[in-house]
């Protein structure tokens, strides 16, 4: 026995341990508390969560754990992919177990298509659902980031309901986390996912109260959450000598004059103690007495030690003094943060001929790093920040540079491996553009920004996607729309895509008037037009919205004057002709109708449709001009996925005219073109419309559950105002069916929780 055992040392924290375990219990029985664990760097948090694993697993738990990195923050959901992942690849190891079967057929069931959204963001779920569809990056989706949310949940209630096992996600160093992962724990906290409980961790010092933690925190308790925040502390000198005695296996009486030494020189920091006893231990002041069999240690030359004041110094002062060799590969890998992949590590060796390989596996042995799954990972956050910090800023530009350079060459020699991308990129936007020094370079920098934040859409994490995609923008050349036109109007046609996801209009604005400037063509624009119009709609800005969509129509062929005053009588004699040209076409004809190909048609589509909606509450007179419009395009050029919500709106206004028989019909035609066309974005309202019209010829009761896929159907979209709709007709179908009131009152309940959420 030479060398001391420092892993995962337990000191204390039995008080922390207890109220950890009744947080736990309390919410897997009655749900909606979670605990925060917050203390200073070194505190030991990690160690009391890793701890708390044991706990859980041993009580038949399911525990996945993920880790956030100050210098991986661009990469979407880092944390959560690697604890999905890891639970992901537990299952497939048990094979053909119960557990791996019940998993795999729950998780089909309950996601269906829409799981290959999840695979996203989880690779590892493909290996136990198989290969699904690819994902187009313009799919029509009302609110990507809400439908990933809303299918997290799913996938934790499928799995702790088909394991009937308790679920705990632990997220490490949530200082560090993004914004899209931060809305996504936030989501988790607030939904009613059973017997699921989170942990997560974060330095108390660099969580202020403006922090995104904090304002989370106070957020999901203002829903009536109860979120427990277990504070850390200093070992105290008793605390510290009873961990001394049990690591060298000495009575308390004979370690305690070595535990005060090193106490009083670490301030009872737990990592900060144990590091220097080990240091101690390499340097042969505390050494082990095979002739004694019992540990001894060199008290007075231990106390002359000049020892740093903080853990920072204190690993940057054990750096310095390893190998070159060491010291640079640790520097290397602290480029990529608090971990990096051996296959990352590979392609840096081959591109650079660099040795890296044999000196990260020996700062193995010397306790800096670990080999954990594939990673060499920073044995801890300081030894990391330590090796970084010894690179002067502008070494640390160069490096960022030549790897960032050498891992875009793989990737693009390789083309259809982006599992790099992020790494890649962030890399090279860490460098800035200061180490670019012509177009050339510039273009391809873009160009690898614009893949990586395509990426990131696919991901539904639209702050990253926007940031790689702003990083591409800066890339470019000052000439760059006469001389990279494509790639200029790609770029700014996804950043305003990405600014309007993330509900940054001013910045959609901006964007888009880019490209208003430089486009060389109407339909360049027409994204842009389609976003800005949008964004009018969502800011309540009606009027601007209306005229601005039918400018574009006449644009497109499509002649809309909502100038003109319209009476109900002029009403009625439009419907009679609406029902009258649809009445001689038969289902069957309407069904196999072509599918629409002319692409501004399909635009002129998508902003009479987003029109309807805006025009029937705003100017209700002109809601049938309108829908006619749409119905007749669609007759006209071939049926599109909007066609749906088109027939649906139809319906209701032959209902309303009282062509019962009609409108019922259009009704039915408008589910199955939903079908048809697997249109997730405009299901929730043609679902919400339809089954007011299915009332005319069916009993209340026998709709309510209309409301409820309804409202399933709209969240897989992201659409919380549709899905809020359906909730709020599947209460008045309890009410009006005469429901008892307990019942009816608790879903209005959770009908206003709901929309309170998602600001409905």
């Amino acid at each position: 026995m030479n060398g001391l055992e420092l892993d995962d040392i337990i000191h204390g924290q039995e008080e922390e341990f207890s109220c950890l375990k009744n947080c736990y219990h309390f919410s897997i029985a009655q749900g909606r508390k979670f605990a925060i664990i917050k203390g200073p760097c070194g505190i030991g948090k990690t160690v009391l969560a890793n701890r708390f694993s044991e706990y859980v697993t041993a009580t038949g738990g399911f525990f996945l754990s993920g880790k956030f990195d100050q210098l991986q923050q661009a990469a979407p959901f880092t944390a959560i992919t690697h604890a999905f992942n890891e639970f992901c690849s537990e299952i497939i190891a048990d094979g053909e177990s119960h557990h791996a079967t019940s998993v795999a057929s729950s998780i089909r069931l309950a996601l269906g298509k829409d799981a290959r959204y999840l695979i996203e963001v989880i690779p590892n779920l493909s290996l136990i659902l198989g290969g699904t569809d690819s994902i187009d990056t313009n799919s029509n989706c009302v609110d990507a980031e809400k439908r990933l949310h809303y299918l997290l949940c799913l996938l934790v209630d499928t799995i702790s309901s088909s394991l009937e096992s308790p679920v705990t996600l632990f997220l490490d160093d949530l200082q560090w986390a993004d914004r899209s992962s931060i809305a996504l724990i936030r989501y988790l906290f607030t939904s009613h996912s059973s017997r699921f409980f989170f942990l997560g961790s974060y330095r108390d010092n660099e969580v202020g109260q403006n922090h995104p933690i904090s304002s989370m925190i106070q957020d999901v308790r203002n829903f009536g959450v109860n979120v427990e925040i277990v504070e850390m502390s200093l070992m105290d000198e008793v605390t510290a000598n009873e961990a001394v005695s049990n690591l060298l296996c000495l009575s308390p009486r004979l370690t305690q004059s070595l535990s005060e030494i090193v106490y009083h020189k670490t301030k009872g920091n737990p990592l900060f103690f144990f590091r220097l006893l080990k240091s101690l231990n390499n340097e042969g002041l505390l050494r082990y007495s095979l002739s004694n069999r019992k540990w001894e240690w060199d008290e007075e030359r231990i106390k002359s030690m000049k020892i740093p004041n903080d853990l920072a110094d204190f690993f940057a002062h054990a750096i310095i003094n390893l190998s070159s060799e060491v010291r640079n590969a640790l520097c290397t890998l602290s480029c990529f943060g608090a971990s990096a992949a051996t296959s990352v590590v590979n392609v840096l060796e081959a591109e650079l001929e660099l040795d890296l390989y044999n000196p990260l596996e020996l700062s193995v042995k010397e306790g800096f790093l670990s080999k954990v799954d594939g990673h060499f990972q920073f044995y801890h956050d300081r030894i990391q920040e330590a090796a970084y910090d010894l690179m002067t800023p502008d070494e640390r530009r160069f490096f960022h540079s030549q790897y960032g350079n050498s891992l875009c060459c793989h990737i693009i020699s390789n083309d259809l491996d982006d599992s790099m991308i992020f790494v890649a990129v962030d890399q090279i936007n860490r460098a800035g553009t200061s180490v670019i020094w012509d177009a050339g370079q510039g273009t391809l920098m873009a160009k690898m920004n614009h893949r990586a934040g395509r990426k990131a859409m696919v991901m539904s994490n639209f702050p990253s996607a926007l940031n790689f995609i702003e990083y591409g923008i800066s890339f470019l050349w000052s000439d760059h729309w006469r001389t990279n036109y494509d790639l200029s109007l790609a770029l700014f046609d996804d950043a305003a895509n990405c600014a309007y996801a993330v509900r940054d209009y001013i910045k959609t604005n901006l964007l888009s008037e880019q490209v208003f400037a430089n486009a060389r063509t109407f339909e360049d624009c027409l994204n842009c037009h389609y976003v800005t119009t949008c964004a009018l709609f969502d800011a309540s800005l009606i009027d601007e919205a209306i005229e601005k969509a039918v400018w574009v129509l006449s644009k497109l062929g499509v002649r809309l004057d909502l100038s003109v005053e319209v009476s109900r009588s002029d009403n009625i004699l439009l419907v009679e002709k609406i029902g009258s040209i649809i009445s001689d076409l038969s289902d069957d004809y309407l069904l196999g109708y072509p599918e629409m190909t002319d692409p501004l048609k399909i635009m002129a589509m998508k902003f009479l449709t987003r029109l309807l909606l805006s025009i029937a509450m705003s100017r209700p007179l002109l809601f049938p001009r309108v829908c006619a419009e749409a119905a007749a395009l669609s007759l006209a050029e071939g049926m599109t996925p909007m066609s749906a919500i088109t027939f649906g709106y139809v319906g209701g206004i032959l209902g309303t005219a009282g062509n019962i028989q009609e409108s019922y019909r259009m009704a039915r035609l408008a589910k199955k073109l939903l079908g048809r066309f697997d249109s997730r974005d405009v299901a929730g309202e043609v679902i919400i419309v339809t089954t007011q019209i299915i009332t005319y010829t069916k009993p209340l009761q026998a709709t309510i559950e209309f409301h409820h896929e309804g409202r399933d159907l709209a969240m897989k979209s992201g659409d919380t105002r549709m899905a809020s709709l359906n909730m709020f007709g599947y209460t008045a179908c309890l009410f009006w069916s005469g429901q008892q009131m307990d019942l009816v009152i608790s879903k209005f309940k959770e009908l206003l929780c709901f929309m309170e959420r998602h600001h409905n």
